[in-house]
Formats: C-alpha cells, structure tokens, sequence
C-alpha cells in the first residue's frame, strides 16, 4: 500500500513541479519537489518508496519537460541511493523519526533480548547510547502465531510488517487505552493523552558486566 502511494504521491508531484512551480519560481530557480520529498521519504519510512518517487516522478517530468528520459530518474535515483547509506553510516538518531501505523506490539530495548528470551532488537547494543524499537505490525491472529517463533531467534527482522528504528528518544501514542510495561511493571490504560517517552541518558549508572 505504501508503494502504491508512493507512486500516485510521485505522479502528483511531478506535475506540480513541470506545471505550477516554474511560474512561482523567482530569478529561474525553483524547488524540486520530487527530489526533496523523495529523500524525505528514504530518510524517514524506507528505500523502496524513495526509489518509486525519485525513478517514476522523475520520468514523468522528462516527459513533460522534454528532456532526455531517464536524466532526471537517474539523478534522483543517485540522490535517493546516497541519503539512504546516510542514513545507514549515520544511525537516525539526530533526528526525530514518526512512524503511524497499526502495530500489535511495539517495543523499546537497549539490548538484543526481551520478554525471556524474545529477541525483538536483535541487533541492539546497551553501550551504543540509542534506543532499539520495534514494531510489529496489523498481524492477524492467526498470522502472528505463525511468526511468533520468529521472534526467539530475531529472523522476524526481515518480514514486511517488521520495523524496526534507532534513536536517543522513542515516544509513544495511542488512539485508544493500551496496556504497557516497563520492564515487567505493568503500566494499565496508556492512551494518546498520555504519551509514553524514553529518552537516554548517557553515563547515569555504572553497571558492571561483560556483553
């Protein structure tokens, strides 16, 4: 579904951008919407929606702009490839990531293991300084005990309805009351008007371990 936005999203833009912004423009300039919100989308929700909006938005504005087809798809594609490894050598975590969505379970860590054994954040390291978060996504019943093994060796990372993010604060809401825990204690009836923020603070326990 977020493709098909993404690429319906693209289509709009693109005539946006051949059609209204060249007269808004002032002294021959003029924002390339495609390119901005296609490095936006990489940065915030993924390289798959990055990649329809820079490849078919730019391809629609070489036709309508007459240009060699294919150099402004080719130019946005490059500018999409190089926000995502930014993203990917510089851990989002100097920027505040939004993510709406229907989750079954959502899961802020600071290490790789949870729950006795779960491992949701397979990939978290206590002393790197950021949060771990994972979402679980719309599951059905049926579909999420299929799954669930998944979760004990951290293989579920790689379906679709997985997300997982980094960063030195998570917030939490909800449109309905929720049930949360924190490290076991039971948190009852957590609902959008009260948020649920973590945030880090570097260097505030000396614990002693081996990891």
């Amino acid at each position: 579904m977020s493709l098909v936005l993404a690429a319906v999203g693209a289509a709009v833009a693109a005539l946006i951008q051949s059609t209204v912004l060249p007269f808004a423009a002032e002294g021959g300039g003029g924002l390339d919407l495609v390119l901005v919100i296609a490095v936006v989308w990489t940065m915030a929700l993924g390289l798959e929606g990055g990649l329809v909006w820079a490849f078919l938005g730019g391809l629609i504005i070489d036709v309508l702009l007459m240009r060699p087809l294919g150099l402004t798809a080719f130019i946005d594609l490059l500018a999409v490839g190089t926000a995502w490894v930014i993203g990917r050598v510089f851990v989002r975590a100097l920027y505040p990531v939004i993510v709406v969505t229907v989750a079954i379970l959502a899961a802020v860590t600071i290490g790789p293991a949870s729950g006795g054994g779960f491992y949701l954040t397979p990939d978290a390291k206590p002393d790197d300084g950021l949060f771990d978060f994972c979402r679980l996504g719309d599951f059905g019943k049926l579909e999420a005990l299929r799954h669930l093994p998944k979760a004990l060796d951290g293989s579920h990372v790689g379906l679709a309805k997985t997300q997982l993010r980094r960063g030195r604060s998570v917030t939490l809401r909800a449109d309905r009351p929720l049930t949360a825990h924190v490290d076991g204690n039971l948190l009852r009836n957590v609902a959008c008007a009260t948020p649920l923020t973590f945030r880090i603070h570097p260097g505030a326990l000396r614990v002693v371990g081996r990891w």
